[in-house]
């Protein structure tokens, strides 16, 4: 239920699934991928010297249900889930145009009695450089079927700050958090080696 990969240009090509019994994972058909953190629970409560809780596949995630989701007139994604009994609306629009840069704007909305302490994680176990236009987020090379990207994003929210190795911004009732490729970053894909 956290953000997990984001790229510039095409979804995917699905043709993969539709021959024979499929062929596994498939890859963004897009370029300049990014994948900001790890996969791990996107909410928590932390106290100091507390690390992130992990997240075992397979297994469900302690304290969370899945709401499903919804498409609004444009085609915008909101997914939905409880959280600690608090109501989370999880938001992603893409804003501009991405052949000249564009960002990723996401929006959470939670409703109820957010635990103190609460924090949303933006990323983790990556090189991250605090800018005057957000933190720069290097999450080294990132091999998906034999391309890589350069895996660097910069993610911009109000309140969000580096501690220990994640990146985390408090949860409060409206989170904005702005995803984008550095300007000049050129990070299409090459073929692995």
């Amino acid at each position: 239920m956290n953000f997990s990969m984001a790229w510039r240009g095409a979804f995917m090509d699905a043709a993969r699934h539709w021959k024979n019994r499929g062929g596994g994972h498939q890859p963004p058909a897009g370029f300049d991928v990014v994948r900001p953190a790890e996969l791990a629970p996107p909410l928590a409560v932390l106290n100091s010297g507390d690390t992130w809780p992990s997240f075992v596949p397979d297994s469900p995630l302690e304290d969370y249900k899945w709401k499903g989701y919804e498409l609004d007139k444009a085609g915008i994604p909101s997914f939905h889930y409880t959280w600690k009994g608090v109501e989370v609306e999880d938001r992603l629009e893409a804003k501009g145009n991405f052949k000249q840069g564009g960002v990723l704007v996401r929006t959470l909305t939670l409703k109820g009695n957010i635990p103190e302490k609460s924090f949303l994680l933006l990323s983790q176990k990556a090189r991250m450089n605090p800018t005057a236009a957000g933190v720069e987020v290097r999450g080294g090379k990132l091999d998906l079927v034999g391309t890589n990207y350069e895996n660097v994003v910069l993610i911009q929210a109000d309140g969000a700050s580096v501690v220990g190795d994640a990146l985390l911004v408090p949860a409060t009732s409206k989170i904005q958090v702005t995803y984008a490729w550095p300007d000049g970053h050129a990070a299409h894909s090459h073929a692995a080696q």
